[in-house]
C-alpha cells in the first residue's frame, strides 16, 4: 500500500476554517498528544473545545510515546501532526475518555467531521460486543457513533446508535488491513428533522488536498433517522479504548492525531512543504 504511517514529529497547528452544514464555523476539537508525561489520565491539552481532561475508562492503560505517528497521501502530502501517541496494550476492558463542549447547531442537516491516525492489533476478536475503536457519546454516554474493529471481523466498521438502543453496523472493509495503520475519516450527517435520513460516510487514507466525494467511501451507513427529536445527538464526550475484549490475547491500539470539526479541511491539515 502506498499510503502508510511511519513515525517521526512535525510542528503542530491548527486550522479554523469555514463550516460545512448546520454548525457554527469555529467549533473544533484537537489533541495530538503530545504530553510531557508517560500516562494519558490526567492530560488536558490539545486545542478546541474540550471541557476538562482525559480521564480513565475501564482500567485505563493508555501510556504516552512518541515519536508520533504520520500519514502521506498518495500524492506524497503529508498530514500535519505533533510529537505524541497513546497507546494501549491491555487485554481487557481499558481506555480514555474527554468531555467536549458541544457544536452549537443553527437548524438544518448539521455535519461533523472526524479524523485520527490508528493502528489496531489483535483482532479479530472473541464476541460480537467486544472492540477496539473511537467512540463519539452523548450526554447519556451512549455510543452514538463507533469507529473501529468490533466482534469476529477484524476489519474496520461503523456502528451507530441511539438513546432508543437501536443499533446498525456497517459490513467491514476488506483488503485493509488495520494493524498496518491508516489514517481514518469520516462525515457524520445529523438532520434533525422528522423522518429526515442520517448518515456516516468513512473513508481510509483519501488523498489531503480535496474533500472525498461521498461515492468513494469505504464504508457508508445511511437511509435511517437516527438522531432526531429525544435521540438528537448532542455529542458530549470522545472515548477512546477497548471493551469487553478478554480474548483473545495480543490487542495492543496505537491512536493520534484525533481532530473533530465542522469541514474536511478542519480536520486534514497539511504539513507545510520544506
Amino acid at each position: 500500500m502506498s499510503t502508510r504511517l511511519r513515525s517521526f514529529g512535525l510542528g503542530l497547528s491548527l486550522c479554523l476554517l469555514s463550516a460545512t452544514g448546520g454548525f457554527a464555523a469555529d467549533w473544533q476539537v484537537y489533541d495530538g498528544f503530545d504530553y510531557r508525561t508517560t500516562e494519558l489520565e490526567g492530560s488536558d491539552g490539545g486545542a478546541g473545545a474540550w471541557q476538562r481532561e482525559w480521564r480513565r475508562s475501564a482500567r485505563g492503560g493508555f501510556t504516552v510515546s512518541r515519536p508520533g505517528l504520520l500519514y502521506k497521501d498518495s500524492k506524497g502530502q503529508a498530514l500535519r501532526t505533533s510529537d505524541g501517541l497513546i497507546t494501549l496494550d491491555l487485554d481487557d476492558s481499558g481506555g480514555a475518555y474527554r468531555d467536549v463542549t458541544a457544536p452549537h447547531g443553527e437548524g438544518g442537516a448539521q455535519i461533523i467531521w472526524c479524523s485520527f491516525l490508528a493502528e489496531l492489533h489483535g483482532g479479530p476478536l472473541d464476541t460480537a460486543g467486544d472492540e477496539m475503536a473511537l467512540q463519539l457519546r452523548n450526554k447519556a454516554d451512549v455510543a452514538l457513533v463507533t469507529l473501529g474493529v468490533m466482534g469476529r471481523l477484524n476489519q474496520w466498521r461503523i456502528r451507530v446508535e441511539n438513546t432508543q438502543k437501536q443499533r446498525a453496523y456497517s459490513p467491514g472493509v476488506r483488503n485493509v488491513r488495520p494493524e498496518e495503520g491508516h489514517w481514518i475519516v469520516c462525515r457524520i450527517k445529523i438532520d434533525p428533522a422528522a423522518d429526515a435520513t442520517d448518515s456516516v460516510h468513512l473513508w481510509i487514507d483519501p488523498p489531503l488536498d480535496r474533500e472525498p466525494a461521498l461515492a468513494d467511501a469505504a464504508n457508508v451507513l445511511e437511509g435511517e433517522d437516527w438522531w432526531s427529536g429525544a435521540d438528537s445527538f448532542q455529542l458530549r464526550r470522545v472515548r477512546v479504548g477497548t471493551l469487553q475484549s478478554g480474548r483473545p490475547k495480543g490487542k495492543k491500539m496505537q491512536f493520534d492525531e484525533l481532530r473533530l470539526g465542522t469541514s474536511f479541511l478542519s480536520v486534514a491539515p497539511m504539513a507545510a512543504t520544506p
